[in-house]
C-alpha cells in the first residue's frame, strides 16, 4: 500500500470492454504518480477485467443491483455512500456521463473532483475539473480512452505518454491444460451486451459467422466459440468447431484469447479483452462508431463497417426506412451489408500481416 502518496479514485459502471478502455488512463496515472494509492470502483460484471492489474491498489467491485444506472434506483445513494467511506480523495476522477448518476459523487469527500459535463450545462457544477463534451450523440466522436486520459492531462497537468490498451495480468493459464486446446485456432465472439446495454442491433448475422467459420476451418484453423449461453445456437455451430459458450470466465476466456492466431466477433467486451492482449482482430460495427468505442493506439487490427446514412445511431432498435425484424434475423441494414467474402479476405489479410 502506497500511503505517503496522493489517494486517486476512478469511478465507472460499465461493462467489460469499457474496462478494457481504462488501461492507458491507468498506466498514465502510475507514471505520473508512481507513488499514488489508486482506488478502481467499478461495476462487478467488469471488475475481473482489472483484477490484477499492476496500476491498481485498490479494485473495489460495486454491486449490479445498487449501481444500475437509472434515476429512480435508491441504490446510488448507497453506492456513493459506500464510496465516500473509503475517502477522502486527493483526487476523484467520475469517467460516466449521465448526469443523473454523477450527481451523488458530491457526496465522496475530494479535494479535486474531475468528470463530464454536456455542453451548455449551466446549473451548477459538482466538478473542480469539468470537461466538456458535445450533447449531441453524433458529435461526440473522441474515443472515450482518450477523453479519459485528456481528463486526467485537465486535472494533472501531465502531458499524455501515448499508453494504448494493456491487459498483462490476464490470460497467463494454459488452454491446452484446461480445455485441450492446441494451435492454430480462430476466437469467434458472436455475442453482445453486458448488464446496461443489450444491443442485439450489434449482431453480425449468425447464419454469416456459421460460413466463415468453415471458411477458417478449411484453411486449417480450428473455430473456437466464445460467449455465454445461446450467443450463437447450435444450428449455427459448424462441426468440427469447439463451443465454449458458457464455459469459460473471463480469465479462462483470456488464456484462450491471449495462444488464439486471431479474434473474430462484433462490438463487444470480448472483443476489447482481444485487443488488450494483443491479438489480431476483426471486428463487425454497425450501430456504433469505432472512432468512439473501438480499436485504440492498436496495429493489429481491423473494423468492418459499412458507412449507411443512418450508422452510427447508437440504438437498440433499428429504425432504418423499410427494415423490419423478423423471427429469423435481427440484424440491422449497417450489419447486414458486410459480405462472408469481405470478412474472410480481411481476416485473411489480417493474419498474413501479423505472422
Amino acid at each position: 500500500m502506497k500511503s505517503h502518496g496522493p489517494r486517486i479514485a476512478l469511478w465507472r459502471l460499465c461493462g467489460i470492454g469499457d474496462a478494457v478502455q481504462l488501461t492507458p488512463l491507468l498506466q498514465q496515472i502510475r507514471q505520473d504518480e508512481p507513488s499514488a494509492e489508486v482506488y478502481c470502483f467499478i461495476s462487478e460484471n467488469a471488475a475481473p477485467a482489472l483484477h490484477g492489474a499492476p496500476w491498481i491498489d485498490h479494485l473495489v467491485p460495486l454491486p449490479i443491483a445498487t449501481s444500475r444506472p437509472a434515476i429512480t434506483n435508491p441504490g446510488l445513494v448507497k453506492m456513493w455512500r459506500f464510496i465516500a467511506q473509503h475517502g477522502p480523495f486527493d483526487s476523484l476522477l467520475c469517467l460516466g456521463s449521465q448526469w443523473s448518476i454523477l450527481v451523488g459523487s458530491h457526496l465522496v469527500a475530494a479535494q479535486k473532483r474531475a468528470g463530464f459535463v454536456s455542453e451548455g450545462w449551466k446549473p451548477f457544477s459538482i466538478f473542480t475539473h469539468p470537461y466538456s463534451v458535445p450533447a449531441a450523440t453524433e458529435r461526440d466522436r473522441k474515443h472515450e480512452s482518450l477523453k479519459y486520459l485528456e481528463l486526467w492531462g485537465q486535472l494533472s497537468k501531465r502531458s499524455d505518454a501515448g499508453f494504448g490498451y494493456a491487459l498483462p495480468h490476464l490470460g497467463q493459464s494454459s488452454p491446452t491444460a484446461d480445455f485441450g486446446l492446441r494451435p492454430p485456432y480462430l476466437c469467434f465472439a458472436p455475442g453482445v451486451g453486458n448488464p446496461f446495454s443489450v444491443m442485439t442491433t450489434k449482431r453480425w448475422p449468425a447464419e454469416r459467422y456459421a460460413q466463415l467459420m468453415q471458411q477458417t476451418m478449411a484453411a486449417g484453423y480450428q473455430p473456437v466459440i466464445l460467449g455465454v449461453p445461446g450467443d450463437l445456437k447450435a444450428e449455427f455451430i459448424p462441426t468440427g468447431s469447439y463451443d465454449l459458450q458458457g464455459k469459460t470466465d473471463l480469465h479462462k476466456a483470456a488464456s484462450i484469447l491471449r495462444h488464439a492466431a486471431g479474434f473474430v466477433g462484433n462490438d463487444s467486451g470480448l472483443f476489447h479483452l482481444a485487443l488488450g492482449l494483443g491479438i489480431p482482430a476483426l471486428a463487425f460495427f454497425g450501430p456504433t462508431d469505432p472512432a468512439k468505442t473501438g480499436p485504440f493506439r492498436a496495429e493489429r487490427v481491423r473494423v468492418l463497417q459499412t458507412a449507411l446514412p443512418c450508422s452510427p445511431c447508437f440504438s437498440e432498435t433499428c429504425h432504418a426506412p423499410g427494415f423490419q425484424a423478423s423471427t429469423t434475423t435481427t440484424a440491422p441494414p449497417c450489419m447486414t451489408a458486410t459480405t462472408v467474402p469481405q470478412a474472410w479476405d480481411t481476416l485473411q489479410n489480417l493474419l498474413a500481416q501479423s505472422s
